[in-house]
């Protein structure tokens, strides 16, 4: 590994690892990889275009990436297969799979009617069973999105953190991002960005105070754990189904 861009991808129990980068970045036919490990398994590495991911189960993937195209990789074959399921008009930021394993969500960029040049964010809600596709406008700097349950998503914009229902593409819930105290001064708080959602809980990390927190449904917060980092573009990922 010779970037500084990787991404890690926990799958939902936390058995299953997914490393996302690039090799050669600055050499002729460099190119990006995938590393997967399995607990207990072998360490196997692909060589595919992808920027996010996410877990169907411990041996499937979905991948996205800067040209729009999402992929579904299966690591129990030997080699991986891999298969487009899907070719959205922008880059795929964050892809989330949904508790039951049979939709996705991924959040994109489309060109709005009539304009080449002007885009909004939208959630497009994609069927692992039958490919079919269904969008959601969002609030402008949209920059995340995960399952709440089946049926809802939650999604980071600016200082808020935004709950739709899929089923009618409405907002239903509206919070204001919780903020974590900044190392050596607790007069100042910094907002915490969202980064998954488990059960009854969501979840958040808190860059500048190391902190990775989870919410409640009223609002209560809890530190999960303290993951102090100096690293101003770290990030995390959480094994959702081991938050209690």
């Amino acid at each position: 590994m010779d970037s500084d861009i990787e991404t890690l991808v926990l799958s939902r129990d936390g058995r299953s690892l997914l490393l996302l980068g690039c090799w050669n970045q600055d050499a002729p036919g460099g190119g990006s990889y995938a590393i997967r490990g399995y607990v207990g398994g072998a360490v196997e590495d692909l060589d595919i275009d992808a920027s996010t991911g996410a877990w169907i189960d411990n041996f499937r993937v979905v991948l996205g990436d800067s040209s729009g195209t999402i992929k579904r990789v299966d690591f129990s074959k030997s080699p991986p297969s891999v298969s487009v399921i899907g070719r959205l008009q922008g880059a795929v930021k964050s892809v989330d799979i949904s508790p039951s394993g049979d939709r996705l969500v991924a959040l994109t960029d489309q060109r709005k009617s009539g304009s080449e040049s002007v885009a909004a964010p939208v959630a497009v809600i994609v069927s692992l069973k039958t490919n079919e596709h269904a969008y959601i406008s969002l609030p402008e700097g949209a920059s995340a999105a995960f399952w709440r349950g089946d049926q809802k998503i939650i999604l980071e914009a600016g200082n808020h953190w935004i709950i739709v229902d899929t089923g009618t593409a409405k907002v239903i819930e509206r919070r204001l991002r919780p903020a974590s105290p900044a190392p050596g001064n607790t007069r100042e708080e910094t907002r915490c960005n969202l980064a998954g959602s488990a059960s009854v809980y969501v979840i958040g990390w808190c860059l500048k105070s190391g902190q990775l927190v989870k919410l409640d449904e009223n609002g209560g917060m809890s530190v999960i754990a303290n993951i102090p980092t100096k690293d101003s573009f770290a990030s995390v990922s959480v094994a959702s189904d081991l938050v209690r």
